[in-house]
């Protein structure tokens, strides 16, 4: 009796082992690796199933990092599948993006724009499909007023390396960052005859957080939105200012 338990738990394993060395493999951009069976591709599409009595699910080729017919994995290696998503998941992406953010505190005058207007970009490498590295730039230019007879210009610019996270299914990804780098204030001084001239200028540690969500609506060019808050505190001899709290913009990103 135990021989006919033995003889049969090793066909049912030859069987079950056999059934899953012919199964297609679809690799995704999400790292998913789905055994299925392909029924169709096309340029745009590949269609599968998982079993013979279950539906057609349909999936864009820009969903997709590869796919093996018959795929059959060596015993104690890993698959040409794996290593292939692994080279494939290094990415370059460079973000531009713009908005506005609250202007912060500054120990004399006021905000009389309503708000700073800000510009920026992200150079990014993805070594993996949800982590990265690279380095944020970022600037913003308000008006203070300081008195009916003088106002300013102030510019607050942000530059340093950053990491970078993204997660998320198919084309819709949620991705936050963080920043410390140089914290860069000028402010120059406008008279009532208009003339300019910079009256304090001064570099201090700062840093940058960020939280957004990004849609790619073709396979390398995608639109997103992201809240920032800037870290950091300056002092000069005459002033103290403390940089915007938070602010949101609207973010271009191009995948390569």
């Amino acid at each position: 009796m135990k021989y006919l338990i033995f003889l049969a738990i090793l066909i049912f394993s030859q069987v079950v082992y056999g059934q899953q060395q012919n199964r297609d493999l679809i690799v995704t951009t999400t790292g998913d690796s789905l055994f299925c069976k392909i029924i169709d591709v096309s340029p745009s599409e590949i269609q599968f199933s998982f079993d013979r009595s279950g539906g057609v699910i349909t999936l864009r080729r820009s969903e997709i990092i590869s796919h093996n017919y018959n795929y059959r994995p060596a015993s104690g290696t890993r698959s040409s599948a794996d290593r292939r998503n692994d080279e494939v998941s290094s990415e370059f992406n460079v973000a531009f993006f713009t908005g506005v953010n609250n202007f912060g505190t500054i120990s004399v005058g006021e905000d009389i724009s309503g708000g700073a207007f800000v510009v920026g970009g992200d150079v990014i490498y993805f070594f993996k499909p949800y982590l990265g590295a690279g380095l944020k730039f970022k600037t913003s230019v308000c008006d203070i007023n300081f008195s009916d007879f003088f106002k300013a210009s102030d510019r607050l610019m942000f530059i340093g390396p950053a990491l970078y996270s993204s997660f998320g299914n198919g084309n819709l990804t949620f991705g936050l960052n963080a920043s410390v780098g140089g914290l860069i204030w000028k402010l120059s001084d406008v008279n009532i005859n208009g003339d300019k001239s910079d009256d304090e200028s001064v570099t201090t540690l700062g840093g940058i957080l960020s939280v957004g969500l990004n849609y790619m609506v073709t396979q390398t060019f995608g639109l997103g939105v992201n809240v920032q808050s800037v870290l950091g505190s300056i002092k000069t001899d005459n002033y103290e200012r403390t940089p915007a709290p938070i602010g949101v913009a609207f973010e271009v990103k191009l995948k390569f």
